[in-house]
């Protein structure tokens, strides 16, 4: 018996429900090939159309997930392919995780849990599931195709469960493509799982995004038909979020119906910008040695508890972005509430900044898609918004870290130092997304944790190669006290170039500058092992000691630890700062120039003396 789908969800006047906002041009039922609106009975009938009308503010296209609904009225008519049966309540179950209507099965759901969610009686939870066990027919009649043409199968079940890693077979030929997202209802919500590799015997692997508790064999499982996909809008600035953009920061639900992919592909060449301009960030020693680039990729090197995180919050402090690749609980909430203290997050107004955390507890998976997710949110407002962004990763290494154990369990074979075979290209893969377009920028600041200080490891060597500018954080620096701990000989930017940041800058910076400390360090070892006494009375002056004493500058996020209230210098006070540092002023006490914010000082604080 033919189904029919004319028959309204709901027996009117119980629909719709108060709290539903219907489209522009209602929900639709079919008609004998076509789509027409169903309104009350006291509605004057509309004429049956083929699509809904175009609208300003909504489309078929903002639905979420509207591809999931597909269903083929005639597989042989390319002209019916994008015909779609829509329920008016789509939004609301999908707010609670479902995705298919393959879902709306006791098999997923219960109905009193139906119930509650649409606030409807059994009597209508039992026709929601009705037509949803129909309309799920139809397309299985029509093959199971998606919105590509392509055959995939809906539901699954789970082989095996070793902590994050889950396998699951499928009882047709046709599997879910790899990175193809599946989900599974289980008692803390839905679990969204990743599929990784295809394993034979129409099994997959696939890394699950959450804590796999509760997870048991022969649960069924249904496959999205999509990569994964989050939600992107100007709702989520001000929210914590996690890697599937659903806000753990205890506010409302984050609102919005348009979905952006993970896993996207880099702009074309023909798109990007090839303009190039300094980000000045107030910070003397970057701002003179290793300018940063705006819409660049920018990496802070260094082992632990040497600065890393502080020069971040310092620089998001300036910008106001981040994103949080293993965090531990300590920092992100220190982070978050010092945002709300000072404003850039405004919990009853508009914000400046989305905060995406993947925390050092979470599976190997959340970690694993963090950085993707922020990305994701970060090229929204670039290419839909043009706004210029700031994406702060912290750590990089981390994303690194994870993706080395995604290996191990996945059974490939390591490489150099038991890191992933794929390295390089997982490196690659997320750097190349971060660049300027004629739209908008990206500017990529990321900490990038270095094992036992050697650079050489191949995490932070395989970052090297992607960067506009590398900052190095140096443990011998940060001995002496002096902070931001930055080796200014180790630190490199392309943007150190005379046509670029012009050339008074670039002598300032090299002849000057880095030569008087490069000298200085090659004197290190006659130093310690003759004494200054052998040295030549020009290689007497403690020039390079004054430089490094004067590249010391307090933050203001630092304020509780060093007592100094921060302050941003401009370039150009830099510039001639070190100028007349590097020439002149060799009696000048070393310790009068530590923490001094420019070549202003009162006459009284240095014994009289006073900069020309």
């Amino acid at each position: 018996m033919p189904v029919d789908h004319s028959v309204p969800l709901l027996p009117y006047p119980s629909y719709p429900p108060p709290f539903f906002v219907l489209p522009p041009w209602g929900p639709l039922s079919f008609h004998g090939g076509n789509y027409a609106p169903i309104w009350p009975t006291n509605t004057p009938p509309q004429t049956p159309f083929d699509a809904p009308p175009s609208s300003s503010s909504t489309s078929v296209a903002d639905i979420p997930n509207v591809i999931d609904w597909f269903a083929y009225l005639d597989r042989h008519e390319q002209q019916n392919k994008d015909r779609i049966m829509f329920s008016p309540f789509r939004m609301m179950l999908w707010e609670k995780g479902f995705i298919q209507i393959s879902q709306l099965s006791p098999d997923f759901v219960k109905l009193s849990d139906l119930q509650d969610w649409l606030r409807v009686d059994v009597g209508t939870a039992i026709l929601i599931m009705q037509y949803a066990k129909e309309d799920l027919e139809v397309v299985n009649s029509l093959g199971g195709m998606d919105n590509s043409g392509h055959k995939y199968t809906t539901i699954g079940m789970v082989k095996t469960v070793i902590g994050a890693i889950v396998d699951m077979q499928f009882e047709s030929d046709v599997l879910p493509p790899i990175l193809n997202t599946l989900e599974v209802q289980v008692h803390s919500g839905r679990l969204v799982l990743e599929v990784a590799s295809h394993l034979g015997e129409n099994t997959v692997r696939t890394i699950a995004m959450d804590g796999t508790e509760g997870l048991v064999r022969s649960q069924k499982v249904v496959d999205t038909g999509a990569p994964m996909q989050i939600l992107v809008s100007k709702a989520t600035l001000g929210h914590i979020m996690n890697i599937i953009s659903e806000p753990i920061d205890e506010r409302e639900p984050i609102k919005g119906v348009k979905l952006s992919p993970v896993h996207a592909d880099p702009p074309a060449f023909v798109d990007q910008s090839t303009t190039t301009e300094v980000l000045e960030t107030g910070i003397k020693v970057t701002n003179l040695l290793a300018p940063y680039a705006h819409g660049g990729k920018i990496s802070l090197f260094g082992g632990a508890g040497i600065g890393k995180t502080v020069l971040i919050q310092e620089l998001i402090n300036i910008a106001k972005a981040h994103s949080g690749v293993g965090e531990c609980t300590r920092e992100g909430n220190d982070l978050y509430h010092e945002m709300i203290e000072t404003g850039v997050i405004n919990l009853e107004g508009d914000s400046n900044i989305a905060l995406v955390f993947g925390q050092m507890n979470e599976p190997l998976g959340a970690r694993a898609h963090v950085a993707l997710t922020g990305l994701t949110i970060a090229e929204y407002f670039q290419d839909k918004e043009g706004q210029d962004m700031l994406l702060f990763t912290d750590k990089k290494f981390l994303f690194t870290q994870v993706g080395s154990e995604v290996s191990a369990l996945l059974s490939h074979i390591p490489s150099a130092v038991s890191y992933q075979p794929t390295l390089s290209m997982d490196m690659g893969g997320m750097q190349e997304c971060t660049t300027t377009t004629k739209k908008g920028s990206i500017t990529s600041v990321q900490a990038v944790y270095v094992p036992a200080d050697d650079l050489t490891d191949p995490a932070p060597a395989t970052t090297f190669t992607h960067l506009d500018a590398a900052t190095v954080l140096s443990r011998s620096i940060a001995k002496l006290g002096i902070y931001p701990a930055v080796d200014p000989l180790d630190s490199k930017s392309h943007m150190l170039n005379p046509r670029i940041v012009g050339q008074e800058h670039y002598e300032v910076a090299t002849t000057l500058v880095q030569k008087i400390l490069q000298d200085y360090r090659s004197l290190q070892d006659i130093i310690a092992i003759l004494g200054m006494g052998e040295l030549l009375e020009e290689d007497k002056l403690t020039r390079a000691c004054k430089i490094q004493h004067f590249m010391s500058q307090p933050f203001k996020v630092a304020l509780v630890f060093t007592g100094y209230k921060g302050k941003l210098i401009p370039p150009k006070d830099t510039i001639q700062s070190f100028k007349i540092l590097s020439s002149t002023h060799d009696n000048f006490p070393e310790a009068a120039l530590y923490m001094v914010m420019a070549k202003q000082r009162t006459k009284e604080m240095h014994g009289g003396q006073k900069w020309s």
